[in-house]
């Protein structure tokens, strides 16, 4: 297994993975911010958007500890109980994801309705 771990290829295509993933965290990041200061985004559909930024963030940061571990050079290894407690809040907000889509296209198609029927 460690041999795969440290083959140049492995390491420039993770490294190019997690650089192409972290665009997504500074622009989710951006989002949060916006939607928290313009008074104007405080409507309910654009507060179930930065909440579902929120989430996405969390799922971007997640990719971190995987890469620091089995990436960049040392053991890679770390206790169980310690990668349990580092990746349970991330994991909890990849999860959220899905079902704040289902909410905001609720929340779309409900105003597309109320609109035009």
């Amino acid at each position: 297994m460690s041999e795969t771990r440290e083959s140049s290829l492995f390491q420039i295509s993770g490294a190019i993975n997690v650089g192409v993933d972290q665009i997504g965290t500074f622009f989710y990041t951006l989002l949060i911010i916006v939607t928290i200061k313009q008074k104007r985004l405080h409507g309910t559909c654009h507060l179930l958007l930065g909440i579902y930024a929120f989430c996405s963030l969390l799922s971007k940061i997640q990719i971190l500890l995987p890469f620091t571990l089995f990436i960049l050079p040392g053991s890679g290894k770390i206790p169980l109980l310690y990668c349990a407690i580092i990746q349970i809040i991330p994991i909890g907000g990849c999860m959220n994801v899905f079902s704040l889509m289902l909410i905001i296209g609720f929340d779309r198609c409900w105003l597309f309705f109320y609109l035009f029927g």
